[in-house]
């Protein structure tokens, strides 16, 4: 995608702590790479823009900027996420009320109070096609459900939305 404008001047850290946290990992560079932002992955090198990894220490780390986290109920300690910018969180995640936690983002496939959420889910074959709500903008999404789970395509749009990047370019790279 050659459209997504770079505003990025220090890599900015992506936290991920979750249950599945390869395959959040991976989504998320797959999405900013497509982007067109550069990656790296539990190593900081020069030129990234994101550098995404499960190491909380990165925050501290000069000249990279505590950006977004995405957790969910396997992050015990929330002080890790002190400094960021943003959090993103399942919406059924027992800390959402945490004060801990600066600026929490939800998401969810069933409740209607998450701030990234799905809407009118139809599973057609090997295909999931819905809508999602994001910041108040209701964009149709279809995916392989042999690729991606509706859960992933809502944490990935959740924690990138939140750093940043535009929700048509996350939701096409997932309708590509």
């Amino acid at each position: 995608m050659t459209n997504t404008i770079k505003t990025v001047q220090y890599p900015k850290l992506i936290l991920v702590i979750c249950r599945n946290h390869q395959r959040m990992v991976e989504l998320i560079a797959d999405v900013l790479n497509y982007c067109s932002f550069q990656t790296g992955v539990e190593e900081l090198s020069d030129h990234i823009d994101f550098l995404i990894s499960q190491d909380a220490a990165f925050a501290q780390t000069k000249g990279v900027i505590a950006d977004t986290a995405l957790v969910d109920e396997t992050c015990k300690d929330l002080s890790v996420l002190a400094g960021f910018r943003r959090v993103t969180a399942p919406y059924e995640a027992s800390f959402t009320e945490s004060e801990k936690i600066r600026k929490l983002i939800t998401y969810s496939a069933d409740h209607y109070s998450a701030e990234v959420r799905c809407r009118h889910l139809e599973i057609q074959g090997e295909e999931a096609v819905f809508d999602v709500v994001c910041g108040g903008i209701l964009s149709r999404v279809r995916i392989n459900t042999a690729l991606h789970t509706v859960e992933e395509v809502l944490a990935c749009t959740s924690v990138l939305t939140a750093a940043g990047i535009p929700l048509a370019a996350i939701l096409g790279y997932f309708n590509r």
